[in-house]
């Protein structure tokens, strides 16, 4: 009697890795895809930017002061709110700056991005049109939904219990067949072997991924929860106490010269010893004026400072520091860089990459795995045709339409109206249309062969255009070619493995 109950729970929770996992496949493997790239956001921005952009050649760069100086005479400034800056560095040569304008005629609040050249202090470009890179790194925990946050939340919640359901059902063989891959075996058993290594080699990193995911995605769940029933429903006091804090000191309307930006950023600099990576001014041009100053990131777990300063006689207002700690504000933090690789080298995101693809392949595998299983069973449907086409179609058709789209990113013109519209809308419709070939497609082994044939394709003419079009010699820092080079190598890598994979699919699997 035991030993049925037991199978039957066993049955029970194979039969629920098995559905769940169908279900949130599309969402989970786009959400891994998405995650994955964009590990190499700044390289990626680097990539998509640097050949269009050219930097004056003078040693003296203008200083902060004169650099929001000029951006608030060009633009239509709205000094009820703020501008900043995020300092020129070795991920950008240029400054990035963001000034808030005055709202449209139907009173939205409108933010306009620049890159600035650091010696002249005009305005090479705005940021929003190489947005590609950005797009994919909010889709990767959105999904461009509504309440996206929320539902990539679920979808982690779900991920979670087929990782611990996963472990569970191979508890027993997990380590006895850890090295066991049968190449001489039917194609069925090869999948099923990918797809349990891979589960059992990725474990520790999935496992991270999947909770901190779930902490990062569900917190706004927690903090509406909180301030509703501990701060009875008083926002700001709860995330003052969390660490992030709203500084609302009001403007006096009394005007004042903001000179002395240098002076307390090169005061802050020298107290932290360490550069600032983003500053920010609140009521420009008022005797209220103060500063919001953020310490540049560091690729460790040393906590960076976040500090708010009055202009006008250099107060503190508000400290967040090494003597000014919140455990709260550290444990979003240390998540933070968990989970996007920021506390290590290159070497580690790259291994982040790497079990990123392998997630993406155990996906795809199980889904195979089970629509034979279906078919062996006889319980083929038109339910399971459906599934089945789309499953195969959203997961596969995403990586045709993010090489579609690199490929838009680097060929459609820099000063094209609404260029980073037009490039996310290649994204989704090229996604779209692939996801529909699938239904006619003859088989998802044919399907599987030739989009990844179409997406390696893609990723190699992104990949050699950089140089017939002769973009790298036009460059002007030397130490832009290395990220060059590595995004390069990685569009070659990913061409390389859809072909090689594209050739397991010539005969049936099964």
């Amino acid at each position: 009697m035991k030993s049925q109950i037991k199978n039957k729970f066993v049955k029970n929770i194979t039969d629920a890795h098995s559905w769940l996992g169908l279900i949130i496949s599309i969402a989970l493997f786009a959400v891994f895809w998405a995650g994955a790239i964009s590990l190499f956001k700044n390289e990626l921005e680097l990539w998509a930017s640097a050949p269009h952009v050219q930097i004056s050649d003078g040693n003296t760069n203008l200083s902060y002061s004169e650099i929001f100086a000029r951006q608030v005479a060009e633009n239509d400034f709205n000094n009820d709110e703020h501008i900043a800056i995020m300092p020129a560095n070795a991920q950008h040569p240029w400054h990035k700056v963001y000034v808030d304008l005055m709202p449209d005629e139907n009173g939205q609040e409108q933010i306009i991005a620049l890159m600035i050249d650091p010696t002249t202090g005009q305005s090479i470009g705005q940021l929003d049109s190489f947005n590609l890179v950005n797009f994919l790194y909010q889709f990767h925990y959105t999904l461009s939904l509504p309440a996206g946050v929320y539902i990539v939340g679920v979808i982690t919640l779900i991920f979670c219990f087929l990782l611990f359901s996963g472990i569970f059902i191979h508890a027993k063989k997990l380590f006895k067949n850890f090295f066991t891959y049968r190449t001489n075996s039917n194609k069925r058993d090869q999948l099923l072997d990918l797809h349990n290594v891979i589960g059992v080699i990725s474990l520790p990193f999935t496992l991270m991924f999947a909770l901190t995911g779930l902490i990062l995605n569900i917190v706004i769940v927690y903090q509406i929860v909180y301030a509703l029933i501990v701060y009875q429903g008083d926002q700001q006091k709860l995330l003052a106490d969390a660490g992030f804090p709203q500084v609302n000191q009001p403007a006096s309307e009394i005007p004042m010269g903001m000179e002395k930006i240098d002076e307390l950023v090169a005061f802050v600099e020298n107290k932290y010893e360490k550069k600032a990576g983003f500053i920010q001014v609140n009521h420009y041009g008022d005797e209220n004026a103060y500063l919001r100053i953020i310490g540049e990131i560091d690729t460790n777990f040393t906590p960076r400072f976040e500090v708010y300063y009055s202009l006008k006689d250099f107060k503190a207002l508000y400290l967040v520091d090494e003597n000014h700690r919140n455990i709260t504000r550290d444990g979003v933090d240390v998540l933070v860089r968990l989970h996007y690789a920021n506390f290590a080298s290159l070497s580690l995101k790259i291994l982040y990459f790497i079990l990123a693809l392998g997630v993406c392949a155990l996906i795809i595998a199980g889904n195979i795995l089970w629509l034979n299983k279906r078919e062996k069973q006889s319980k083929k449907n038109t339910f399971d045709y459906i599934i089945a086409k789309l499953t195969l179609g959203g997961c596969s058709g995403i990586i045709v339409s993010t090489a579609v789209a690199f490929g838009a990113e680097r060929f459609l013109p820099f000063t094209m109206f609404n260029r980073a519209n037009i490039v996310e809308s290649t994204f989704f419709y090229t996604w779209l249309v692939a996801a529909l070939l699938a239904f006619p497609s003859r088989s998802y082994q044919h399907y599987l062969k030739w989009s990844l044939r179409v997406a390696a394709a893609f990723f190699i003419l992104v990949g050699t255009s950089d140089w017939w079009l002769g973009m790298l010699t036009d460059m002007q820092f030397d130490y832009i070619y290395s990220s060059f080079w590595g995004i390069q190598c990685s569009f070659f890598i990913l061409a390389t493995i859809g072909l090689l994979t594209s050739r397991k699919f010539k005969h049936t699997i099964g």
